[in-house]
Parts: C-alpha cells; structure tokens; sequence
C-alpha cells in the first residue's frame, strides 16, 4: 500500500534524447517483481508458514505509518505541552465552574496515545539504548548484577529459565481463568480489557466464548487478548502460583496489579507505549512471544531503530514500557500465557 501510493504520486518522467528513465523505472520494477517472486516460492517450498510473512509485512506497513504521526507529534511535541499547560492555568484561574467540574471528575482526560506521547517526558538516550544492537539475554543472574546493569536503567533484559519453581506453568490455562474471574466479575467493573483484534467487547465476553474457540479448533475465530486484575481476592489466588521474580531485591515490591495476555498464532498487542510510571517484568506462562521494541523518536539519532526478543516457555523480560514502543507477535502451535506487573 505504501508502495503504490509513492508510485502515484511520482511527477511524469520527461523523455529526452539523453534519457531513458521513461523505460529504466518500469524495467526495474519489473525486475525487482520478478526477484521478490523468486524469493516467495523459494521461502513457500522450504516449509516457512506464509502466513507468518503476510503478518510481519503487514505489521511493518502498520509501523511505518504509525511512526510518521508519532514523529510529528514528537517536532511538535513542546509546542503543544506549553499549549496545554497554558490553557490549563487560564481555566483553572478564570472559571470557578471548571474549578468545579474539576473537583468532582474522576478522570480529567480520557487514555489517548496522542495525549499520552505528548505529555510523554523525554528519554535518556545514552542510558537507554546507546550502543545496544541486541536485547541481552542472562541465566542465572544475581540481584547485585541485575541491579547494576538493568534494574533501573531502562535497559530492556531476557532472563532465562526464571520460573523454575512457579506451578502456574502447569496450572494456568483458559479453563483454569474462567473459574476463577467468573464468579467475580462484579468485582473487575475497575479492571482494564484489551481486546486488541478480536470482536470481544468486554472481559465477560471474553469468558463466555464458546469453548471450540478457546481451543482454537478448526474454523473458529483467532484471538488475543490482556486484561488486569484488580481484584484483591483474585490477586491472592494467582500469587499462589507465581511469586516475585528472584533477581529482585527484597526491599522491591511489584504492584498489586496483575496484568495476563493470552492467545494464539499471529499478532498480539498493536505498537503502543504505556503510562504505567514503574518498569515491568513479564513472564511466558506458555508457548512463545517475539516482542519488537522500537526506540523513542528523540533516540532515533543514536540507537539501532528497533530490536526483537523472543521469549519461551520459563522466560522473564525485563521491560520499562514507559520508554520503549513495543508489538507482540505469537508463535504457532500453542497458546500463549503471559502474566506480569510493575516493580519498584
């Protein structure tokens, strides 16, 4: 798409009698048809799934268009936060009626992604990705190395195998969340759902689907989804079955927020950032999860554009996903379960 729209837009070649690019341009693209052809058959006939390529194409379209709109965002971006912070005291001093309404809202601006890059403070590039061309994977690290080299620092970090003794590899499963938040939904009205591509409107629909298709069977509708737990009792009983990850330190506390993504084979979670103040740690419950991290537009400068991380089944990512722009794509053959939090 990208492609064709570039190509419409091109000026008329003019033809001279010392130019022939009237006939190179269509004679290259012809040719560069002809070799990307080559390189599909030869990818189909050696067993890759096509349907793994269509998804990363189709996701780097989506990131090329998403990061123009964040790039101009970010040029604009100080502009548009004296913008706010302006019309924000004028109303504050000038309408006792604001001041009111103010008072009384819970939430004074809804979740944008715009709202959210705009008030987005700005990275340390140096601390955060100088110099790093590959996310760093560790077995076995200690709190003083884990404190040193990634606690803080904004640097993304694989630990494998951190899960050794968590028996919620073998408990958690759809059927295993649907005894347990079912009975309870009253309680999660506060708790947040994503439904990411799926046609799901709520936590409760989520839930209620039919069981063929929480099992993937054949012909029935894909699907992933995230949700949070804020429900205290909920909370208890999932603890039971993971524990703080051991590379924390002891004075560390995760929040109380538990947060579960789960589905099958394509894309997962769409290129956003979040506004959850604290780093996280993920774990992958089950099956397997490639992550891209794209940098922030003011490192671009500096940094390698993007890196992937894939995690499996045991595997923690260390991940502060206030700086770095992340998507999720899940692998074939198994569900994925990934259960998470914030940390201090």
């Amino acid at each position: 798409m990208v492609t064709r729209n570039r190509l419409r837009n091109f000026p008329p070649s003019k033809t001279t009698k010392n130019s022939d690019t009237s006939l190179k341009e269509p004679e290259q693209l012809l040719d560069l048809t002809r070799k990307l052809e080559i390189i599909y058959e030869k990818a189909r006939l050696s067993g890759i799934d096509i349907n793994m390529v269509h998804c990363l194409v189709r996701s780097h379209l989506q990131l090329t268009e998403e990061r123009k709109l964040t790039m101009v965002i970010w040029q604009w971006k100080k502009t548009l936060h004296h913008i706010i912070v302006i019309a924000f005291t004028l109303c504050l001093v000038l309408s006792p009626t604001f001041q009111d309404w103010l008072h009384n809202s819970p939430c004074l601006l809804e979740n944008n992604e715009i709202l959210m890059e705009v008030l987005r403070p700005a990275s340390n590039c140096e601390e955060l990705c100088l110099g790093m061309d590959s996310v760093p994977t560790e077995f076995n690290i200690s709190t003083e190395n884990f404190m040193q080299k990634y606690a803080y620092t904004g640097h993304p970090v694989l630990i494998k195998n951190a899960t050794t003794n968590w028996t919620a590899l073998k408990m958690f499963n759809f059927n295993f969340f649907h005894k347990l938040f079912s009975s309870r939904l009253s309680h999660l009205e506060e708790c947040m759902f994503f439904p990411y591509n799926t046609n799901f409107t709520s936590f409760a629909q989520f839930l209620g689907m039919p069981l063929a298709r929480a099992r993937f069977d054949p012909g029935q509708l894909p699907w992933y989804v995230g949700w949070s737990n804020c429900d205290p009792e909920i909370s208890v009983e999932l603890r039971k079955h993971y524990e703080k990850p051991y590379f924390l330190p002891g004075d560390s506390e995760t929040t109380s927020v538990d947060w579960i993504f789960m589905g099958g084979f394509g894309k997962g979670a769409h290129i956003h950032i979040d506004a959850v103040k604290r780093p996280s740690w993920q774990a992958m419950i089950a099956g397997k999860k490639t992550f891209m991290l794209i940098v922030p537009p003011e490192c671009e400068h500096l940094c390698k554009y993007t890196l992937n991380v894939t995690m499996e089944t045991g595997d923690i990512l260390i991940l502060d996903t206030n700086q770095w722009y992340h998507s999720t794509y899940i692998h074939l053959k198994e569900v994925s379960i990934a259960i998470g939090s914030e940390y201090d």
